[in-house]
């Protein structure tokens, strides 16, 4: 049975759509490929799109519900990421550079870094106020909810596959927690090995990550 630890607070908005290909030295989504060397992609006017970072040795796994509007390209690169860098590593660079820069987590002495995973599933959009705010989506929304929950679904049926060392989940905000919730549901139903592997797994839930504070920060660190 998952172990759930309940830490609610505010919610958000949008989405992000985001498509998992494997590759050999980690794993590519969208535009982005975590390997030894880093990695960019461009981000449309309106629409703005959070790569997410996966390696195949992540034992933590960090679901946030929405990008933050300091980050680019990948999740906490600005300041929240500094906080969250001060707290889990000691280090003054953000929290994602040291996730996504391998070389340089290595010069810090910070191998552990190369250990956690991002996934950013929201984006802002005020279309979504009933999802942010833990209510059932209206009729017109319903297609896209699903439709972003059945591919939350198919993700992590493929993360959990390839990263045998996951051992934890983290869902900041409760429109992350709603569509992972959902998610789990329909694996249930389509899959229930990979439901129950991945529903023995801790889950620890968490206000917004611009929201968590210092002490639900700290569950981060990896003892």
């Amino acid at each position: 049975m998952m172990t759930i630890r309940h830490q609610y607070s505010a919610f958000d908005r949008g989405f992000v759509n985001s498509n998992i290909v494997f590759e050999k030295e980690g794993y590519k989504v969208g535009a982005i490929l975590v390997g030894s060397e880093g990695s960019h992609t461009h981000t449309a006017e309106k629409e703005r799109h959070m790569d997410a970072i996966i390696r195949k040795k992540i034992h933590t796994l960090l679901i946030f519900d929405r990008a933050l509007p300091e980050d680019t390209n990948y999740p906490l690169s600005g300041a929240k990421g500094l906080e969250v860098a001060d707290i889990v590593f000691e280090q003054n660079i953000p929290f994602g550079r040291l996730v996504t820069d391998k070389e340089l987590a290595q010069l810090l002495n910070q191998k552990e870094a190369k250990r956690y995973g991002m996934l950013t599933l929201l984006e802002d959009d005020v279309r979504f106020k009933p999802l942010f705010q833990n209510r059932k989506p209206t009729a017109d929304m319903e297609e896209e909810v699903e439709a972003k929950v059945r591919e939350l679904a198919h993700q992590l049926r493929a993360i959990r596959s390839r990263c045998s060392s996951l051992e934890r989940l983290f869902l900041f905000g409760r429109a992350a927690q709603t569509l992972f919730d959902r998610a789990l549901l329909h694996l249930e139903e389509v899959n229930p090995p990979a439901h129950e592997e991945i529903a023995s797994m801790t889950c620890y839930r968490l206000p917004t990550i611009r929201r968590a504070s210092e002490e639900q920060l700290q569950l981060l660190r990896y003892e």
